[in-house]
């Protein structure tokens, strides 16, 4: 009934996994676990296509390996929420919002939901909970199920060869022709948080670049975030200035709000260490 892919890199993890899989999936639920090696050797999304062209089952799960469930029976809870026609993706975290500037899609914190546990290094572990279902845009690629059908015909872009940003463009796509959600009835643990590096930022900035899923309205919150990030890379002043006029749009903004935030952004610029 359901294929799990995963893009392994960490026999410990995947094999810790594969255990936890079997403890809480559901007794008698049909699955298989497709491991595809990949120890920086392909982008994920080559991976996972790889992964859903060998499942045999009709229900796809792409999950990371470091992680684990922590509750029982989930496989039926994840085939009854495929089951329903106007489901796209199944996923425990991710935003309802798409925004007009390339950031991350936790930053806009009244439109994110997470269901999960997530463990940091700087502050332990953080539980994050949800009271029901949440219907989202991006879904984050620690967990994203999807029926095969739906993902034989919006495959991960196989012009992305990195890591980053597969799971934007995947829930992204899918968003613009079904329903995809936050379910609030499946927990899992993640071991690691991640790191942001500039190569992330780079592949949303292309992303970002390439098609127009946002919202109407953009906000000086959010631009104010996109500047940061520009900051925080090591970016040339004139790739600083290209990145920024290639996303912002005076007409987008009243008097005030525009003369807030070139002050923001010269102000950050001159002020660079």
């Amino acid at each position: 009934m359901l294929s799990i892919i995963i893009s392994s890199y960490n026999e410990d993890y995947f094999n810790q996994l594969s255990i936890n899989i079997k403890e809480t999936i559901g007794e008698n639920f049909e699955y298989e676990i497709i491991q595809q090696w990949n120890p920086g050797t392909m982008g994920i999304c080559q991976a996972y296509n790889i992964g859903g062209d060998q499942a045999k089952y009709d229900n796809l799960l792409f999950i990371h390996e470091d992680i684990i469930f922590e509750v029982n029976n989930w496989g039926k809870i994840l085939i009854d929420y495929l089951k329903i026609d106007n489901i796209g993706c199944v996923g425990i975290a991710g935003s309802s919002t798409k925004t007009k500037f390339p950031i991350g899609w936790w930053d806009m914190r009244n439109s994110i939901f997470l269901n999960l546990n997530q463990i940091t290094e700087s502050r332990g572990v953080e539980s994050y909970r949800i009271e029901n279902d949440q219907e989202v845009k991006i879904l984050d690629g620690v967990f994203i199920a999807v029926k095969k059908v739906i993902w034989k015909n919006n495959k991960f872009n196989i012009n992305n060869n990195s890591f980053h940003g597969y799971d934007i463009e995947f829930s992204l796509k899918i968003s613009q022709l079904y329903t995809n959600i936050v379910t609030n009835k499946i927990l899992v643990t993640h071991f690691s948080e991640g790191k942001l590096k500039k190569d992330w930022f780079l592949r949303l900035i292309k992303i970002y670049s390439e098609n127009n899923y946002h919202n109407i309205k953009t906000t000086s919150k959010e631009v104010k975030y996109f500047i940061n990030y520009l900051n925080v890379f090591s970016f040339s002043r004139k790739e600083k200035f290209n990145i920024f006029f290639k996303f912002y749009n005076p007409f987008n903004f009243n008097t005030l709000e525009n003369l807030r935030i070139l002050k923001y952004f010269i102000h950050s610029e001159m002020n660079k260490k």
